[in-house]
């Protein structure tokens, strides 16, 4: 067996009929002298560690693939929970609500029972995994603003955020309507990994709420004169308790006036909210 670096330690690799390819390496034991008399062996066989490192990488696969797995379950349990039921329980409420209705039943308790914890639903629901979702597959930049809302029908309370959306307007019970300034993210679209803030609202009964896209104040007259927020609170105050369909007439006319004839590049799209207390069965 050859010195291979001078040390008297000896290494060498030679093929066997019996155990194939072995790697040899000798220790020198030496007296006080530094004279080796006997040296110390290890032969190691290429192919059982080549199969000791095959059945470690497999038995390391399994058990990725089974964490994996896991997680997976207990994600899709907790998206479950959290996302699906809450939507399906709200459409099946909605559903039943939209029956009544059209049968001439006395309205019934379709959404209070319901039991979800809206702040839950605000987190998940999840306009930070629709920003997620869009800014992974963006290539032409695009972007879009959300005004997303949850109104716990029973209490009142309304749970949102937005997506560099439009300020929302809101009527105190026999007030008159204002600009609420809420809390603002970043539009869905614009950067991965942007968070958006929650805030609660209390509505009294009686109390409304009026959101819209910017369609409403950017609509433009033939001077390119915006309607603007300003104009768009007047034309809700004209009236302040008027039907909520009255308003969003009101609206409507007060910007078809304004920009006449002019040719328009955006939508136009309004909801008005009445809250009418947990107890109503309106």
């Amino acid at each position: 067996m050859p010195e291979k670096d001078g040390t008297g330690r000896l290494y060498d690799i030679d093929y066997t009929e019996n155990y194939g390819w072995l790697c040899t390496a000798g220790l020198p034991i030496r007296d006080s002298a530094g004279s080796i008399h006997c040296y110390v062996l290890v032969d190691i066989a290429v192919h059982n560690l080549i199969s000791g490192i095959r059945s470690f990488a497999v038995y390391l696969g399994g058990a990725i693939l089974l964490l994996t797995a896991l997680i997976a379950w207990v994600l899709t349990k907790d998206m479950k929970r959290s996302v699906s039921d809450p939507i399906n329980a709200i459409a099946r409420a909605a559903e039943a609500y939209t029956e009544d209705r059209k049968s001439g039943a006395a309205v019934t308790d379709r959404f209070s029972s319901l039991n979800i914890r809206t702040s839950d639903e605000i987190e998940n629901l999840s306009l930070t995994m629709a920003n997620e979702a869009i800014c992974s597959k963006n290539p032409e930049d695009m972007f879009v603003t959300v005004w997303l809302g949850i109104l716990e029908l029973s209490t009142g309370k309304l749970v949102a955020a937005s997506a560099g959306h439009e300020y929302p307007v809101l009527q105190r019970p026999k007030g008159s309507y204002a600009l609420y300034k809420d809390p603002h993210g970043l539009v869905i679209g614009g950067v991965e990994g942007t968070k958006y803030p929650e805030y609660t609202l209390l509505l009294e009964p009686g109390a409304r709420l009026f959101v819209y896209t910017d369609g409403v104040p950017e609509a433009t007259n033939r001077n390119n004169e915006l309607f603007g927020t300003e104009r768009m609170i007047e034309a809700l105050n004209r009236q302040p308790d008027a039907a909520p369909e009255q308003l969003l007439q009101n609206v409507r006319e007060a910007v078809d006036g304004f920009v006449r004839n002019a040719e328009q590049f955006d939508d136009l799209t309004m909801l008005c909210v009445e809250y009418k207390g947990g107890g109503s069965n309106g």
